[in-house]
């Protein structure tokens, strides 16, 4: 059913608030498809998909002349409620750039499952998604992402299980603020990351960040994955003894950092990291992992799998509380740095 029915006009001045949250109840109730008009929808509040059947909202496209969602307060404009199913996809997320609205994220995901974001562009938010807690078998597919305040992708939360997100196919242009990270994972469950391109030329943090993983937590691997353009660490990975980062896989993945705070860091307790057929690019930087002992625990093994002869690591070094002198691996090979 079409927006309009509820008195929708995304004429870019009415407050269309009421009539769309109506609809989107609706819609949830009765596990319908909601179809969004072409134009600016003004929101002086945000939206919530409340708990129910599966809804799918759909847009007419993402782009300029496209859906827009636009929120004029400090709140998500889609909030999804615990327990609930959506698809939102070909709408565009846009924020006011205001630091001083920490709440104004495009979706906000709290304990629900099966959430797909698919097509959507995401401009001048705080955050662009965020995730708390359990969110299992959610993606983000084919979105563009544009200047937010803090991070593009957030999870947080303190659930044994974490979260489980896919993300593929994506872009970010742009990302702007003091000390921002692109992708900023706490308590993180599961990672699946593909065929992304991230180079936020304007970033003053890093590109990835893990700080913790879930308790029951699985794998975070990377595939043809470009970070570029962070004026600190391209990734950094993070860990304590109480929530182990275990295995991380980069497979396909180029790292461009052109900014001096070095390449990539990794912080870890329990930590496996796996590089498969890399490419490094550091600018003529100071290029380096740095591995540092962690409330008692240390770097356990750093694997090379399947290198190429053109990204073998000349000229990085291994160094940290009890790195081992770092020794150049065969193309096919591995070594553990204990």
């Amino acid at each position: 059913m079409s927006a309009r029915d509820y008195g929708v006009l995304a004429d870019g001045v009415t407050n269309d608030l009421a009539g769309l949250q109506a609809a989107i109840n609706y819609c949830a109730a009765n596990e319908k498809e909601l179809a969004l008009p072409e134009g600016e929808i003004v929101l002086q509040s945000g939206l919530t998909i409340p708990s129910g059947g599966a809804i799918h909202i759909r847009g007419a496209e993402a782009g300029t002349q496209g859906t827009r969602l636009v929120i004029k307060a400090n709140a998500p404009i889609i909030t999804v409620a615990a327990g609930q199913q959506a698809t939102i996809e070909n709408v565009g997320f846009i924020g006011e750039m205001n630091a001083a609205k920490a709440l104004q994220s495009g979706v906000y995901l709290n304990n629900c499952n099966n959430v797909n974001i698919r097509h959507c562009t995401l401009d001048s938010l705080y955050d662009s998604v965020v995730m708390l807690d359990t969110v299992f078998y959610s993606q983000i597919v084919d979105c563009r992402f544009f200047q937010v305040v803090r991070n593009q992708i957030r999870g947080t939360g303190t659930s044994g299980s974490g979260y489980a997100i896919r993300v593929s196919g994506c872009q970010v242009t742009s990302n702007v603020g003091t000390g921002t990270d692109v992708f900023y994972f706490e308590n993180a469950g599961s990672l699946q990351f593909s065929d992304l391109m991230a180079s936020p030329a304007t970033s003053t943090g890093r590109c990835l960040r893990i700080v913790s993983n879930a308790a029951a937590s699985g794998i975070h691997q990377f595939d043809n994955c470009v970070f570029e353009g962070s004026a600190q660490e391209v990734c950094r990975i993070e860990g304590n003894p109480g929530a182990p980062i275990k295995h991380v896989y980069f497979s396909n993945c180029d790292f461009i950092q052109s900014g001096a705070g070095g390449g990539r860091r990794y912080y870890p307790a329990q930590l496996r990291v796996y590089l498969v057929r890399q490419q490094h690019d550091l600018r003529n930087r100071s290029g380096r992992f740095h591995c540092r002992r962690l409330q008692g625990d240390s770097v356990r093994e750093f694997r090379f799998s399947r290198l190429l002869h053109a990204c073998s690591f000349q000229g990085a070094r291994v160094s940290g509380d009890h790195a081992a002198k770092h020794r150049q691996p065969e193309p096919r090979g591995h070594h553990a740095v204990p």
